[in-house]
């Protein structure tokens, strides 16, 4: 989990992991934190996300083009941003 306020300034984002994506503890860490917003950056091949019990801007990042997120908005990145 990164943090980001708006005073923050950032250069590289440091992506730990890589496979096994579980969208239960994203999903409890949104309960549990509020966030005002929430980037979620994935292939989408994961089990669906269940809906939050309040409403909160979610945006996916992904480059997969034939995979849709379960609510939200999409943003598909070009393969050389990855």
């Amino acid at each position: 989990v990164d943090v980001f306020k708006e005073e923050d300034a950032y250069e590289l984002i440091q992506v730990e992991g890589r496979g096994g994506t579980d969208l239960r503890e994203v999903h409890q860490y949104i309960i549990d934190h509020r966030p005002t917003a929430v980037v979620i950056f994935t292939d989408l091949y994961v089990t669906p996300m269940q809906p939050l019990p309040f409403n909160v801007p979610i945006l996916w990042v992904t480059k997969t083009k034939d995979v849709k997120p379960p609510f939200g908005d999409l943003v598909i990145m070009n393969e050389k941003a990855w």
